[in-house]
């Protein structure tokens, strides 16, 4: 048991921790585990997946953009391998016939430059997954308001029912993504995430969160993802361009 996976890892980041080889750790039970936007995530001993990677990524904190998409083909990539067709919703949501069944929650930590000196360009960055694995999961799941209507991963028909290779497979995938991306950049994975947005040419709501309280609210067609990671939306007849921040998508259709 621990508060959350990725506050452990950012912990010992900022504690000097250089991350060489990719460290896992994974939690049947956290106290206080995250989402985007400061979002309380619960996991059910048992039957969820909570867990939290840490690796070096070769590039700055400011050549970040797009990371946590390219997380999300990785997580899709595990999934696949056990029959369960994932689409994906900007900017970190996994989503089975358009019901929410993972949630990542990326964050990065940028070495002093004494402590990194040989590593300049070098980013600390935890990505954090939380997956609905068993039925009672996703009623959890769906008692938080303003949530997605949740899935999980049996009722989703996997064939997979050990989590540790689950996690193990995760973390390879999130491996490989990475090890591209900091050659590439996003621009090289942003026609193959627009091909299974959940939500391309939609009408959606983006509405930016202020603290507590909600925001301005933009309405439009969803146009998919630049090569940056910025999402477009058509207002009007115009693109309208936006990056994660503080910001919440939902389809104009959903409850």
């Amino acid at each position: 048991m621990t508060a959350s996976t990725n506050s452990d890892l950012m912990r010992e980041a900022r504690s000097g921790g250089r991350f060489a080889r990719p460290v896992l750790l994974a939690a049947e039970i956290q106290t206080g585990g995250r989402g985007r936007l400061g979002r309380a995530w619960h996991s059910t001993p048992g039957a969820s997946l909570t867990v939290s990677y840490a690796l070096c990524v070769a590039r700055r904190l400011a050549e970040l953009e797009g990371i946590s998409l390219v997380c999300g083909l990785a997580v899709r990539d595990a999934l696949a391998r056990h029959g369960v067709l994932a689409a994906l919703k900007w900017p970190n949501d996994v989503l089975v016939d358009g019901r929410k069944l993972a949630g990542i929650l990326v964050e990065a930590h940028a070495p002093a430059a004494a402590a990194a000196a040989a590593a300049a360009a070098a980013t600390i960055v935890i990505v954090g997954v939380g997956i609905n694995v068993l039925p009672q999961s996703a009623e959890a799941a769906r008692r938080e308001t303003n949530a997605l209507a949740p899935i999980d991963l049996q009722s989703a028909g996997c064939s997979l029912h050990d989590r540790n290779i689950l996690a193990a497979e995760l973390a390879l995938a999130i491996e490989r993504r990475l090890a591209r991306f900091a050659t590439t950049g996003f621009a090289a994975f942003a026609s193959e995430w627009n091909a299974i947005d959940a939500f391309r040419d939609r009408r959606v709501f983006l509405r930016a969160a202020l603290g507590t309280s909600p925001g301005e609210t933009v309405a439009g067609l969803e146009r998919g993802v630049d090569a940056s990671g910025a999402l477009s939306i058509e207002v009007d007849g115009e693109l309208q361009r936006f990056i994660a921040g503080d910001l919440s998508l939902r389809a104009a259709d959903t409850p």
